[in-house]
């Protein structure tokens, strides 16, 4: 076998399209009609995130090949040629794969070469650009993919938001919640395309052009993304559902959709302007966030105190929200050692840091301690009266924030200063001047995005 896969390959593409093009010209494959359902969307409206529009069903016909005849004459007729049989046994002997399997790697990029020498005339370029991606499918080159996720929790005042090459923020459109597909498929699936149903409750959408070895590395790649944006600001962003579409003749394209969709707390919007934050945000923020299989993995105490800030963005009940936020707050604030004085040690800690932020000191310490009592109450089964409960709400409100500041700043501070002898240096600031001089020069010099992100 002295040849390679490429040439190999080139040569069998050629046979096809010229088989494709014989039986086309002897009338021995047909073009059929078939009765197609779409649904047009008109009078469409995107303001503030909400979405307005029009659907109008219609049933049309479209002439195309039949699709049989691609496995009933057009396939067995290639794989009586030379050039199949020489491919098909390179692939089994340097693959070291059965026959069987690599029957089936062949006729994926066999199917593929018909289908385009059938519906175009196909040039040198196209038929490179199929040859090379299969022969990458089969090195286990890394795959560009197109991701294309419905999101939650966020809306935009412009169009678009380009934040970074291959990584942009847009609007919905009408063509997202527009579709067809043959009827016969309308009826054995029940929903033309899964992913439209949730599509109309997306208030953005966030697309992704990256190349990677494998689906589940896009998937934690995604869900750094997804966290940023939600420490950007707060918010209940939430993925509704993704559309993954490979540069790939062996990958398929595949839609993964999100079930029930999560109440939207807390949402904000975005604008060109914040394209710049977003991306220094992003480059900074992502390798440092402990995602594992598309889930926030439990390794320390940021990683802990995460997983509780996102579960506060989520709950509708304001006390659940507060219970969440100051659980997390004490992830980061306190020392596992530590039995006593914890609410003055927490509020304290937080306090003397985010004064470094332009908070006012007074004000997080009080509200910090106030809502570690009624999580204290909520927890032992004390019934929350109505007033307080409103009350809570604010509470809550501010506490997420002072939160979201605070993991901003661990994270930046994750590979400067161990935990304990982080919050030692806190407790000595507020002893000693040097002391405060030490924790003012750490904070200001190694966390410029905390500073650069906070509302105060």
């Amino acid at each position: 076998m002295e040849e390679g896969l490429p040439t190999i390959l080139w040569r069998l593409s050629r046979d096809i399209v010229n088989v494709v093009e014989t039986l086309k010209e002897r009338g021995k494959i047909r073009r059929i009609k078939r009765l197609w359902f779409r649904e047009k969307i008109t009078n469409f409206e995107y303001k503030e995130g909400s979405m307005g529009w029009q659907a109008s069903p219609e049933y049309f016909e479209k002439e195309e090949w039949d699709w049989r005849d691609r496995f009933r004459i057009i396939e067995p007729e290639i794989k009586k040629m030379p050039t199949y049989i020489n491919a098909h046994r390179y692939i089994s002997e340097i693959y070291k794969v059965n026959e069987l399997r690599a029957e089936f790697l062949l006729s994926r990029f066999v199917h593929n070469v018909i289908i385009k020498a059938l519906d175009a005339t196909l040039s040198e370029e196209e038929l490179v650009e199929l040859i090379t991606l299969f022969h990458n499918d089969l090195e286990g080159a890394p795959i560009i993919w197109n991701v294309t996720v419905e999101l939650r929790g966020i809306w935009l005042k412009d169009e678009e938001i380009i934040v970074d090459e291959g990584l942009k923020l847009r609007r919905p459109r009408p063509e997202d919640l527009a579709y067809e597909c043959p009827v016969e498929e309308m009826i054995e699936r029940a929903v033309p395309r899964f992913h439209v149903p949730f599509f109309s409750h997306a208030t953005a959408v966030l697309e992704i052009t990256q190349r990677s070895q494998s689906q589940l590395n896009l998937l934690d790649e995604l869900e750094k993304i997804i966290i940023a944006l939600r420490l950007y600001k707060p918010a209940s962003i939430a993925k509704i559902g993704i559309v993954w579409r490979p540069k790939s003749i062996l990958q398929f394209e595949s839609v993964t959709w999100y079930t029930p969709i999560q109440p939207e707390i807390y949402r904000y919007s975005l604008a060109s302007e914040d394209a710049s934050k977003l991306k220094t945000l992003l480059d900074k923020i992502k390798p440092l966030l402990p995602v594992v299989q598309g889930r926030i993995e439990t390794i320390d105490h940021i990683s802990i105190s995460l997983q509780r800030y996102d579960d506060a963005l989520f709950k509708p009940d304001p006390m659940e929200r507060l219970t969440y936020a100051i659980m997390s707050l004490e992830a980061l604030f306190l020392k596992s050692s530590e039995r006593e004085e914890l609410k003055h040690r927490l509020a304290q800690r937080v306090a003397r840091c985010l004064s470094l932020y332009g908070y006012q000191s007074l004000e997080v310490y009080r509200t910090v301690a106030q809502s570690y009592d009624i999580r204290s109450e909520f927890v032992h089964g004390t019934l929350i009266n109505k007033e307080k409960k409103d009350y809570t709400a604010t509470l809550a409100d501010k506490v997420i924030e002072y939160l979201r500041t605070s993991i901003l700043m661990f994270l930046e501070l994750k590979d400067e200063i161990e935990k304990d002898n982080f919050l030692n240096t806190i407790d000595n600031s507020l002893l000693h001047q040097d002391a405060f001089t030490k924790l003012e020069k750490l904070i200001r010099e190694n966390t410029p995005i905390t500073t650069s992100l906070i509302p105060v």
